[in-house]
């Protein structure tokens, strides 16, 4: 159980740190002491999104939890509607069925105002108002129950 525990720590921490990196560049708000403020910054930033009107797009990511697969990804989307997951590591990513699409992951971060999470880490797209990274903790006195996405390279569908 100790080595199972101290596994799990090390995980988060290479977790928080690689978030903590991602930080460093971009344009990164922190929304600890979730507030109004918070709420407002991500309808500005999903404002920008929808400007661009994209529908059919495809982007890399992964999930940052203690969940199953958490490997990077390719996701289709078509009238904003993931059409297509594909693993780009080796892990088997079968048992994926539904991944969010940009306007979900707005949504989650909208959720996680809303429930009052103890710390949410954002970086956003300069340009297109996406989430490229983001961290939520929605309690500090509960392990494991912390959730994160990485994006990178979105583009239109063609």
């Amino acid at each position: 159980m100790w080595g199972l525990k101290n596994k799990r720590r090390n995980a988060h921490f290479a977790v928080v740190a690689t978030l903590g990196a991602l930080g460093l560049s971009g344009c990164a708000d922190s929304l600890t002491a979730v507030n109004e403020r918070g709420g407002q910054r991500i309808r500005a930033q999903r404002a920008t999104w929808d400007a661009l009107q994209l529908d059919d797009y495809v982007f890399e990511t992964r999930r940052l939890c203690f969940c199953g697969f958490v490997g990077w990804l390719e996701v289709t989307v078509a009238g904003d509607t993931v059409q297509q997951i594909v693993a780009l590591e080796a892990e088997d990513a079968s048992a994926i069925s539904h991944y969010p699409t940009v306007d979900e992951l707005f949504d989650i971060l909208e959720d996680a105002v809303a429930q009052e999470a103890a710390q949410i880490e954002v970086t956003w797209h300069e340009t297109m108002g996406y989430p490229e990274s983001f961290f939520i903790d929605y309690s500090r006195n509960i392990a494991d129950e912390e959730l994160g996405h990485d994006i990178r390279l979105l583009s239109p569908a063609t």
